[in-house]
């Protein structure tokens, strides 16, 4: 008798232990997954470009490649590194500075949220969060890679200045698969972060 009183004493014990464990999870524990999702999808975007910064591109215009690199990521690079580009074309990547800048302060924010508030359900929640924007971003590429690219600008660019002609040394340099690749990248990075940060936390 005593034996199983022990035993249903036990079970009775690590029910309430399950309870009080998911009575411990809120909902801003939910919540916190979009900040966790965008430290790493930004975190994963500032590495692809770094790696991508330090490889050889753009054929016999490669010097052109890193100077622009350099203008975008280092703040004591003068804008006269990049005087080979029509005004234009200068005029956006001053645009671009802009918002790798703020790009960065973001990044810094978010994963400071993230640091402070650590969090493992909001670290899975990140996981579903990264999946469904890389699959939403694939299949809305598939569908008009032109539309998701002109969309993309219209957000971040809403002044306009972001067309150029075929033979400028921008789209030379950049064309479209440049950047189809540093996207699949960037969502790559980011799942193997996403991935690494679940399975230290296990």
């Amino acid at each position: 008798m005593k034996a199983a009183k022990k035993t249903k004493n036990k079970k009775v014990v690590a029910s309430s232990t399950t309870q009080a464990k998911k009575k411990g999870v809120r909902w801003y524990d939910y919540a916190l997954g979009i900040p966790y999702a965008l430290a790493i999808l930004l975190a994963a975007f500032f590495i692809v470009f770094f790696v991508a910064a330090m490889l050889p591109h753009g054929g016999e215009n490669v010097e052109q490649h890193r100077n622009i690199m350099g203008y975008l990521t280092i703040p004591l690079f003068e804008p006269n590194v990049i005087d080979f580009l029509e005004p234009d074309e200068f005029a956006h990547m001053q645009d671009v500075k802009k918002v790798f800048n703020w790009t960065f302060i973001t990044l810094l924010f978010f994963a400071g949220i993230s640091m402070i508030f650590p969090s493992r359900v909001a670290k899975r929640t990140s996981a579903g969060i990264i999946g469904g924007v890389a699959v939403i971003t694939l299949l809305s590429t598939l569908i008009s890679a032109r539309g998701t690219w002109t969309f993309f600008h219209q957000i971040f660019f809403p002044q306009g200045g972001w067309v150029f002609p075929p033979e400028s040394t921008l789209i030379t340099l950049y064309p479209g698969n440049y950047f189809a690749t540093f996207a699949l990248a960037v969502f790559g990075v980011a799942i193997v972060i996403t991935g690494l940060l679940n399975w230290h936390h296990k």
